[in-house]
């Protein structure tokens, strides 16, 4: 595999549950919260479930595009002067 088809992974589920429990939670405690089955949850870990997602990311402090880079790609560069300068800087 070469670097440029490499695509990243994210966090390992094991790292998120002990973020999750490092601040206080369970999983299971978490979709008690918000409405959802504590399975669900879990299943959010490994698949795509946006509630779910949104709920650990917020908990833990960390973006979902860091989380699982690829259901959330990372946001664009803000739209700045000094962005449009340094793209305009690029293309020349």
């Amino acid at each position: 595999m070469t670097a440029s088809s490499h695509v990243p992974s994210g966090w390992h589920r094991a790292d998120i549950i002990a973020a999750v429990r490092k601040r206080g939670s369970t999983l299971s405690e978490m979709g008690r919260n918000i409405g959802l089955a504590p399975k669900s949850m879990h299943w959010a870990l490994g698949k795509r479930h946006p509630r779910a997602n949104v709920a650990i990311s917020k908990f833990i402090g960390v973006p979902l595009h860091e989380l699982w880079p690829s259901f959330y790609p990372a946001p664009l560069a803000e739209a700045t002067p000094e962005n449009a300068l340094l793209s305009r800087k690029k293309a020349s």
